[in-house]
């Protein structure tokens, strides 16, 4: 069974769960923003060839709480980086569309636990997936690039401190950490050779070798409305 099949029951199974308890659950969205960083190891020739992505970006979060359990989804999407490596080298990034990255947990179960009156604090284990997102603009196949359904799939832990502003309103500052270790698509197109599938995986120069291991970190801000489901 591939990553992409395990998380897809996974998703489906926890939504089962999340249904049968529809009733008692407590709606909550929240939007923000903060600042991230991925990395995702390649190689060249043999030798690793890092690439490394920071940017600010906006952050998203929905979330059905259970008491002081929750399960959410999460996605944060970087932008404008202010640090973008390949082996070390800077990389200019200037004209490239899209130029931006996602840091998605699409299933997170944890919970939170009071420390005041007002602020509670916890953390969430999930699915990850980092997917780059960069295409420059002038099609030069010999500029970095990652395209189509590139990304890494492996698991988070999202430490979170949450201050209550009210009944329905909260302030959640959430650390999400991801270790990734496996192609969110199979079919990488590799040496410029179309594979001929539905969703290729495109990473170029055509000498670079990804090597489906990368790493996630963020700190995001994000201010939330919460609502029972059932009144």
């Amino acid at each position: 069974m591939t990553a992409k099949r395990v998380l897809a029951l996974c998703i489906a199974l926890a939504g089962l769960g999340a249904g049968a308890a529809w009733s008692q659950a407590i709606c909550g969205l929240s939007a923000g923003g903060g600042i991230g960083r991925l990395q995702q190891q390649l190689t060249r020739d043999g030798s690793a060839a890092d690439f490394v992505y920071a940017a600010p970006g906006a952050f998203f979060d929905a979330e059905l709480d259970f008491g002081r359990w929750y399960m959410n989804m999460s996605l944060a999407v970087l932008f404008a980086p202010f640090d973008a490596t390949l082996g070390g080298d800077a990389v200019d990034l200037s004209g490239y569309s899209p130029n931006s990255a996602a840091d998605l947990t699409a299933i997170g179960i944890g919970a939170l636990f009071p420390i005041g009156d007002r602020l509670s604090a916890g953390g969430a284990i999930g699915f990850h997936v980092a997917a780059p997102a960069l295409s420059p603009g002038d099609g030069d196949e010999s500029k970095l690039a990652f395209e189509g359904y590139y990304g890494l799939i492996g698991l988070s832990f999202t430490p979170r401190l949450r201050y209550a502003l009210s009944d329905s309103l909260a302030l959640t500052l959430s650390i999400p950490l991801g270790i990734d270790f496996g192609p969110m698509s199979e079919d990488i197109v590799i040496n410029g050779i179309d594979t001929g599938y539905d969703s290729p995986a495109i990473v170029r120069p055509w000498d670079l070798k990804p090597e489906f291991m990368g790493f996630t970190a963020g700190v995001y801000l994000t201010v939330g409305y919460f609502f029972p489901l059932s009144r």
